[in-house]
């Protein structure tokens, strides 16, 4: 009975995300203890999907030790998360981004907790901040700011998955600004930098790195260059290097046109998920006064073009 007990539990993809992958000397670590100690082993559950101890779970099938299944009574989907995030913290062996992320997702559910089971909803999220920055030692604001991370590695993850962690396991060092950015772009500019990000071996992205990223996707239906043809033009440049470059008076509207797709990408994706009755005056006061030198900005680049055409 047992048996069929432990075939039930599965994996979930958005759990498990929250676990941050043991490097292989850990594992052995670990394979080694549970060798030494062969006693039963209590696997903790919720609704048969894994919390923190799938790979516990795992090496002690491989290696045949007992185990019991300790089923979790959370309320929710919400609540589960947050058991992970707060026992995911308190390994010494996690990365600043992915203890950053953590952080973020601990504020994302435990906020969604509070807002089905607390009536007075005002500063909710500013309370839900305090309570885990004093647990934490950090402050409130930070977390706040590790909230915003989290939302935005989890929309790179939603794109490409190994491009999340490569950041998340601190492989790739990324400014928390450059995260944002990316996590505005769409998603097949994500993927084309993030396989720019493999092909060139880039190990700290910067801004440019990004923009180079997503030039990549839109030359890419480009005829490829043979060797030859790579050599003779790298003969000629270098012939010419000491020749002035040529002036391309398009080049500052080409780069400005590869942006607006990002803002517009932005401006539809706080259209369509932000509640703007709930948001603070400062806010909204902040919000228009920025798309109202948006819109002046546009106006007269628009005046500036029609007059150009009537010339």
């Amino acid at each position: 009975m047992e048996t069929e007990k432990q075939q039930t539990i599965i994996t979930d993809p958005v759990l498990s995300r929250l676990i941050q992958p043991y490097s292989k000397n850990d594992i052995q670590q670990l394979r080694e203890q549970l060798c030494q100690d062969t006693g039963r082993k209590t696997i903790k559950t919720w609704h048969n999907k894994h919390l923190n101890d799938e790979l516990i779970f795992n090496l002690c099938n491989e290696i045949g030790i007992p185990i019991d299944i300790r089923e979790y009574d959370f309320f929710d989907f919400n609540s589960a998360a947050v058991f992970i995030c707060k026992n995911q913290l308190l390994r010494h062996d996690l990365t600043n981004e992915y203890q950053k992320y953590l952080i973020g997702k601990e504020y994302h559910y435990s906020s969604m907790i509070e807002m089905l089971s607390s009536v007075q909803k005002q500063n909710l999220k500013s309370k839900v901040a305090s309570t885990i920055g004093k647990r934490l030692y950090v402050a409130s604001g930070t977390v706040l700011k590790y909230g915003i991370y989290a939302s935005a590695i989890d929309t790179i993850y939603e794109s490409d998955p190994d491009f999340a962690r490569q950041i998340l396991s601190g492989h790739l060092l990324v400014s928390h600004d450059n995260i944002i950015e990316l996590s505005r772009i769409p998603p097949d500019e994500i993927r084309s930098v993030a396989k720019n990000v493999r092909e060139c071996k880039i190990e700290h992205l910067t801004f440019a790195d990004i923009r180079d990223g997503i030039k990549a996707k839109y030359q890419q239906n480009k005829a490829p260059v043979s060797r030859k043809e790579r050599r003779e033009l790298k003969l000629s440049e270098s012939a010419q290097i000491r020749q002035m470059p040529v002036y391309d008076p398009d080049s500052d509207v080409n780069s400005l046109c590869m942006t607006i797709g990002s803002w517009i990408s932005s401006i539809q994706r706080v259209n369509n998920s932000v509640d703007f009755n709930r948001i603070t005056t400062k806010a909204r006061l902040q919000l228009v006064k920025e798309l109202s030198f948006l819109e002046r900005t546009i106006n007269t680049i628009q005046e500036a073009l029609v007059e150009r055409n009537n010339t």
